[in-house]
């Protein structure tokens, strides 16, 4: 008999769940409750979307009854068999298992004419077979880890090997020319709704692929297999709502300022979500130490009168969200801020004939110039560097193309000027190693050093040192141009340390890793593919 076999266990799961409450920001929230379309169809078309919301096809699948076609080609059912089945409505009222979760709810319906059949507003007529969507836009732009919650309820057909009549999720990237099947949540986490006609509470965290994304359609589909044993209810939906985080920490603006004498100035957090919450923060150095600045909690800041340079920078958070922050901002005091280096070029190691880069950040009055030199193995003797294969030596960020074996222990350092001085960059060394017998790691590995890997990384990447002692340390990956993307603490034993670290969310780039503790402060450059 079918159904019998799972349902013990499939209520088991379910009353088992518990909903979390979200500390994220809404982005998006639906009851139908104040919806009222014409006896409950949800249209086909967006000029008659009920709430934003819309139905892939409101056809009438045609019963074994007794069919009449009138002049105009409508057709009319003649007997008591359904006319029109397996079609997305709203509908309230009623406290059975056929009838709405809360005041009103969407759901699968059968009408015989204009008249919902008699048994409840959501059954259904087994035999038909069909897929049916109910769609809305969804906007996720500037967001990332995203949950949607629902509240479910479907009874849908099935038996031990097979699922027949039954619920889903999809998303759409591309306005509905095809969809993205959510397969967590649900059942046993099949991403299928069935087996049970009591109210459950659904809690799904989206992909990664659809962080940061507009554009978007969020899509509930009925599958029916024309089974004939299935029961009531049919998919039913309600309370719907998408929370997420800030995707990043936006910009601040002034990124620098040179004020001429002891003062104040405004600083401005912008491209952030609405909803966000802010905490400003202050440090003497671009590294570091950072210290929350009391009250400062909107998207302006005020500092107070200055005397020396300073770096500011915005957490970006909400509720238990991981913060984000952007590229720090500074402030000079004098109009004679001579050129200096705020971050150091770190050293490289790449397989021969492929790209090697380093990066300086610089602060000072503007404009700053930038002179790339090379050692070829001796510190004493340091030349300009131009032509090729070097590209960017009047830049920020040196590259070379197809890297020669023969540059292995070059040392590298960058001249950085404006008018009033120059400052020197530290160097950083070149290793260049042949792809034969080689393995994926780019650092080399010493007790002064990181070994990552693999180098360049997809998504995890493993940090290798060493330490003396067990002891709190932080971990951070800058961008190129100083905006701290990633912070962690870490715990560090006594000896070899491997630190796991997932890259998934983090744009393709060129990264500055730091371990800093009391003890330690190392350094490396990770590429994300």
């Amino acid at each position: 008999m079918k159904k019998t076999f799972l349902f013990v266990l499939l209520l088991g799961i379910f009353n088992s769940f518990t909903w979390k409450a979200s500390a994220q920001i809404t982005i998006f929230a639906e009851n139908f409750d104040s919806l009222n379309p014409l006896v409950g169809l949800i249209s086909m078309h967006p000029d008659n979307a009920i709430g934003g919301w819309t139905s892939n096809n409101t056809d009438a699948q045609i019963s074994d009854g007794i069919i009449s076609y009138a002049p105009d080609g409508t057709c009319q059912c003649e007997n008591f068999t359904y006319c029109i089945r397996n079609v997305w409505t709203i509908l309230g009222g009623g406290t059975s298992p056929l009838n709405a979760i809360s005041g009103k709810s969407a759901g699968i319906s059968a009408f015989d004419g204009n008249d919902l059949v008699s048994q409840g507003q959501f059954n259904y007529w087994v035999e038909a077979k069909t897929r049916r969507w109910i769609m809305h836009s969804l906007d996720l732009k500037g967001y990332k880890e995203v949950n949607l919650k629902f509240k479910w309820k479907c009874m849908g057909d099935y038996d031990a090997d097979s699922v027949y009549d039954y619920g889903s999720v999809h998303i759409s990237t591309n306005n509905g020319a095809s969809y993205h099947s959510i397969t967590t949540g649900g059942v046993n986490n099949s991403g299928k709704y069935y087996g049970t006609d009591e109210v459950q509470d659904a809690s799904i965290n989206l992909p990664a692929q659809f962080y940061d994304k507009n554009n978007l359609i969020l899509a509930f589909k009925w599958t029916s297999e024309a089974s004939q044993y299935g029961g009531g209810p049919t998919f039913v939906i309600d309370d719907i709502v998408v929370t997420g985080c800030p995707y990043d920490g936006g910009i601040i603006s002034p990124q620098t300022i040179t004020l001429e004498s002891q003062d104040s100035t405004t600083l401005t957090v912008s491209g952030v979500v609405p909803g966000a919450s802010y905490q400003w923060e202050t440090a003497p150095t671009v590294f570091g130490p950072w210290i929350g600045i009391p009250g400062a909690t909107s998207a302006d800041y005020t500092t107070p009168i200055l005397t020396v340079r300073t770096y500011f920078r915005c957490k970006v958070y909400s509720g238990t969200c991981k913060p984000s922050y952007q590229t720090p901002a500074v402030v000079n005091i004098g109009s004679d801020v001579v050129a200096n280096i705020a971050l150091e070029p770190v050293n490289d190691t790449v397989c021969a004939g492929d790209e090697a880069s380093f990066a300086v950040m610089a602060n000072g009055a503007e404009p700053l110039s930038y002179e790339w030199e090379v050692s070829e193995g001796n510190r004493s003797a340091w030349n300009k560097i131009a032509g090729e294969p070097y590209a960017g030596y009047n830049t920020n960020t040196l590259s070379i193309d197809s890297t020669p074996e023969s540059y292995n222990g070059n040392l590298y350092r960058c001249v950085v000027s404006n008018t009033f001085g120059s400052a020197t960059s530290a160097s950083a060394k070149l290793v260049v190693v042949v792809n034969e017998g080689i393995d994926d790691a780019i650092n080399p590995y010493s007790n002064n050093s990181l070994l990552v890997f693999p180098n360049p990384v997809e998504n995890e990447v493993v940090i290798k040192f060493i330490s003396d002692n067990y002891e709190k340390a932080t971990l951070n990956i800058y961008s190129i141009d100083g905006k701290l993307v990633l912070n962690k603490k870490i715990e560090l034993i006594s000896g070899i340390n491997n630190i796991n670290v997932n890259l998934q969310e983090i744009a393709s780039g060129n990264y500055i890793v730091e371990i800093r503790s009391n003890a330690v402060n190392y350094s490396s450059k990770i590429i994300k593919k």
